[in-house]
């Protein structure tokens, strides 16, 4: 039979060095998450390791800066479009230019201005040359390019959409209008319909 005495000093190591286990298994569950978060913070990006006001400014810029650039890309498209707009007009204006003289010299324009329909095409090499009537009426024309149809007239026997409009006049005078379809400046013009200017200024 073992004395109280020497049982109680043997329960109080056991529990001593019950304790120092479990403090030893606590420190060494530290160290363990320490060396992890030390690891995690190695192999983060740059960006998560900056100071969180730092983020946030950074992330403000970047919010910023993207209208920024949207207004910079609308503004570069919008003078691209301009620009090509601007270009088809004057293209536009010079192959019609060169149309009037071919009318006024008496060039056969049949097949070159509406194949689509000859009708329609006849009349408007009648209108040309009605106004063109010489080679130097044709080199004085005043011609008004406009982009899109403004004429306001419509035909069911226009199988294609108008590009511009055209205006031919002579001494700040309108005397013929034309709906062009522009296919390129590469491409000849192809001219859909026309419609006389001075019975429109006729009407009340």
């Amino acid at each position: 039979m073992v004395p109280a005495p020497l049982a109680a000093s043997r329960g109080e190591a056991a529990a001593g060095v019950r304790s120092r286990e479990i403090a030893g298994d606590a420190a060494r569950q530290l160290r363990n998450c320490q060396l992890s978060l030390m690891v995690r913070h190695r192999g983060a990006s740059p960006a998560a390791k900056r100071p969180y006001h730092v983020l946030m400014a950074s992330q403000l810029r970047r919010r910023l800066g993207l209208p920024a650039v949207i207004l910079v890309v609308a503004a570069i498209i919008a003078a691209w479009t301009s620009m090509r707009a601007a270009g088809s007009m004057d293209d536009v204006r010079e192959k019609l230019r060169l149309i009037c003289m071919e009318a006024a010299t008496g060039v056969d324009l049949t097949g070159k201005l509406n194949a689509e329909n000859p009708a329609i095409e006849r009349r408007i090499i009648a209108a040309l040359r009605s106004v063109c009537d010489s080679a130097q009426t044709a080199s004085l024309v005043n011609i008004t390019v406009t982009p899109g149809d403004t004429s306001g007239i419509t035909s069911r026997l226009m199988q294609s959409k108008p590009t511009h409009t055209a205006l031919i006049g002579v001494g700040g005078e309108d005397y013929l209008g034309l709906q062009i379809l522009h296919r390129g400046e590469s491409e000849p013009l192809m001219i859909l319909g026309y419609w006389d200017p001075t019975r429109l200024r006729a009407q009340p």
